[in-house]
């Protein structure tokens, strides 16, 4: 069952539907212009944006079906009518236009050709849903068009109209095409049942206190999904950690404001980094505490001046300490270090970037594809190491 954060709306868009003697197609024709107006929720806006996602919503085949154009509306109210759940047509297509809104490609029915030609109809209402949770889909999507009707009477309810003085279209938005009474809408019916909400067999409407109960009620239901499926994710991005070390989804995890979430997937990364550094140390020595404080500052922030505070500890040679604490190691030729292993790092780093992967593999590969210099640099670091001493 879909559940959306607002009911169902119609607009009804007052402009000319003329057919041809003959002639069963219409392209073009405009649903949903670009503008705002009135209404007792606030004021609606049909935006360049929202036609896009409209006309998106159509290719992507979201309504799940044929879009219908209906010689009524399907409200429960109209089931008497023996036009009820009738097509007058189909839409074979719809496209967004920056000036002109929602465009509708229209192939009629023959007798809908004929209503329409005999002007028996003269507008349109569409109908869709501002955001929708359709099933099997991880997030509900936003304007989601799922067909329209044949209008006469749009019911104004006081609403002040807007008129497009360049077409010529006058749009009243989210009115009733019909005057009197009836049942309250089945899938609005069907809505206050779920929220938990009893309605009397006469009614005709939702009250107000009803209407905000169901909104209520259905926002709650989004938001669970919602909070389920950044779950998921969260589980899914530390699955892969290992093989995509991507900061990308920390990021979006606290921009979508699971702050909690984000910091304990900044503080894995962390400590897997230490982990994997430290195991790289040479044999009988460890990260010092500044090093692995460094290596935390720029695992969790991006920043780039403490990945360079790192570095210059770690290829000056005072990132890791005999385990006895004694002093520093140190190498009898520091400045021989220190050029070896600014080359290293200057072709890991490119490395890095070319291949897309995170700087301690492409160290890595780059001791592998230079084994005589990742000697050497190992060589100046151990034969003339000395147990305190500067390389100042």
């Amino acid at each position: 069952l879909p559940t959306y954060s607002r009911t169902m709306s119609r607009n009804e868009v007052l402009m000319t539907l003329d057919l041809a003697e003959g002639q069963t197609l219409l392209e073009g024709v405009q649903l949903m212009p670009i503008g705002a107006w009135k209404h007792s929720r606030g004021t609606i806006r049909i935006t360049p944006e929202r036609a896009r996602r409209f006309a998106a919503s159509f290719k992507a085949k979201l309504a799940g079906q044929d879009l219908p154009i209906l010689f009524i509306h399907s409200d429960q109210k109209n089931v008497s009518n023996p036009k009820f759940g009738q097509a007058a047509g189909w839409v074979k297509d719809v496209t967004a236009d920056n000036e002109r809104g929602v465009l509708l490609d229209i192939e009629f029915t023959e007798e809908g050709a004929t209503a329409v030609r005999d002007k028996t109809y003269r507008y349109l209402s569409a109908e869709y849903f501002d955001k929708v949770q359709l099933p099997h889909h991880k997030r509900p999507h936003e304007d989601v068009i799922v067909g329209a009707a044949l209008v006469n009477k749009p019911h104004l309810k006081g609403m002040d109209p807007i008129l497009n003085e360049e077409t010529g279209h006058l749009l009243v938005s989210e009115a009733d095409d019909t005057e009197g009474g009836g049942p309250v809408d089945p899938i609005l019916a069907m809505l206050a049942e779920l929220a938990g909400i009893e309605l009397s067999d006469d009614a005709e409407s939702l009250t107000d206190d009803q209407s905000a109960k169901i909104k209520e009620w259905a926002e709650g239901l989004n938001k669970s999904v919602s909070d389920a499926n950044t779950k998921i994710s969260l589980l899914e991005t530390r699955l892969e950690e290992s093989e995509d070390p991507d900061k990308k989804k920390v990021q979006s995890l606290r921009e979508a404001g699971y702050e909690e979430e984000a910091t304990l997937l900044d503080e894995y990364r962390a400590d897997k980094a230490v982990r994997q550094l430290s195991e790289n140390v040479p044999e009988g020595s460890k990260l010092t505490p500044v090093a692995e404080e460094k290596l935390r500052a720029f695992v969790t922030d991006a920043d780039q001046e403490a990945l360079s505070g790192l570095l210059e500890l770690a290829f000056e040679g005072k990132a890791v300490v005999d385990l006895t604490e004694k002093g520093t190691i140190v190498a009898d030729d520091p400045k021989k270090v220190t050029s070896l292993g600014d080359e290293l790092v200057a072709l890991a780093t490119v490395r890095a970037k070319e291949d897309e992967v995170s700087f301690s593999l492409a160290m890595d590969l780059v001791a592998e594809e230079n084994p005589k210099k990742w000697d050497a640099y190992q060589e100046s670091m151990d034969s003339g190491a000395t147990i305190g001493g500067s390389t100042s």
